[in-house]
């Protein structure tokens, strides 16, 4: 591109990037931030109530606790080159859009790693993973970096389907407020507005509804979110790994599945640090300024035995 030849229009079109308001919806352990590994203490056994006792002296019963650990991880942008030459040429701000930029990917990365480090999996997670029961015509999930494009039926979600997450976290005991629905966009266009107990912005009058809120469905705030987690179609289902760097599926087949996360408040946690932008200026070596980004992040379900958590995979048909 010869920039000393070229006249430029005065706005550049920005990418667009994932809002992250669903990471307020968790308990806030960014204290920890500066560490590497953060230890959540796991109270043991309960004690036990025994009514009309006539046995003395009552059994003496000790307690051991344990730990879940969670780690902090480093994420960081390449480093990318803007010239002195371009900075005097272009007539937008290229400078202010890179840092932009490494600010808003890293953002969104985090936010894959969330849900993913949120979501519910494999033969531990037997009971607290339903599939969908409704008519075929669910969407199809988006194709990962290998493997096969997803292809055939999904089962819709119904409303038989949230109520089911509902008695799960019910029986959990898990307060009543504070319970959230995630789920990827085109699920919601084509499952959840079709069912009447779905209440959604539009239909709530004056009623304020939280940041990234779109509506409520028996208890759960309803989020959307453009990168869906993907579950392997196994018995359990087993959500698909993230590639490092993309934050995307690293492999996908044609009977993948879209999932509903669904969680409380409480049982999920985050520790996210300062965004950082960084530019080493005037380097003589590249005639310019060098611009990259790192960000502190760690995420995890709080406890050991996952309870307050769930997820809604779609059926094969």
């Amino acid at each position: 591109m010869a920039l000393d030849a070229e006249i430029w229009g005065k706005d550049i079109q920005k990418n667009f990037y994932q809002g992250l308001d669903f990471l307020q919806y968790s308990i806030d352990q960014s204290e920890y931030i500066h560490g590497k590994l953060v230890h959540l203490p796991q109270a043991g056994g309960q004690p036990i109530v025994v009514k009309g006792r006539t046995v003395l002296p009552a059994p003496i019963l000790g307690r051991v606790d344990t730990e879940i650990t969670y780690p902090i991880v480093d994420y960081t942008t390449n480093p990318q080159v803007i010239s002195d030459l371009e900075t005097w040429q272009l007539t937008y701000p290229k400078r202010m859009e890179l840092m932009g930029e490494h600010y808003s990917k890293l953002r969104d990365r985090i936010g894959h790693q969330a849900l993913y480090e949120w979501a519910v999996s494999g033969a531990f997670d037997t009971n607290r993973i339903i599939r969908t029961t409704g008519a075929a015509g669910g969407a199809l999930p988006p194709p990962a970096l290998a493997g096969t494009a997803p292809t055939g039926n999904r089962r819709l979600i119904t409303r038989s389907d949230i109520a089911n997450l509902k008695v799960i976290l019910d029986r959990d005991l898990v307060p009543q407020d504070e319970r959230y629905l995630m789920m990827d966009f085109s699920m919601m266009n084509n499952d959840l507005l079709s069912i009447p107990e779905f209440i959604n912005s539009f239909n709530m009058g004056s009623v304020a509804l939280p940041a990234g809120v779109i509506g409520r469905i028996y208890g759960f705030n309803v989020i959307t979110y453009s990168y869906p987690i993907v579950y392997a179609n196994t018995t359990p289902p087993t959500k698909r790994v993230l590639d490092s760097n993309t934050g995307m599926p690293t492999v996908s087949a044609a009977d993948d599945c879209l999932a509903v996360l669904a969680w409380s408040r409480y049982s999920v946690a985050r520790a996210i640090g300062e965004t950082k932008v960084y530019m080493d200026s005037e380097l003589p070596e590249y005639y310019g300024d060098m611009i990259s980004a790192m960000q502190r992040f760690g995420a995890t379900i709080i406890r050991g035995d996952h309870k307050g958590t769930a997820a809604l995979v779609q059926a094969v048909v």
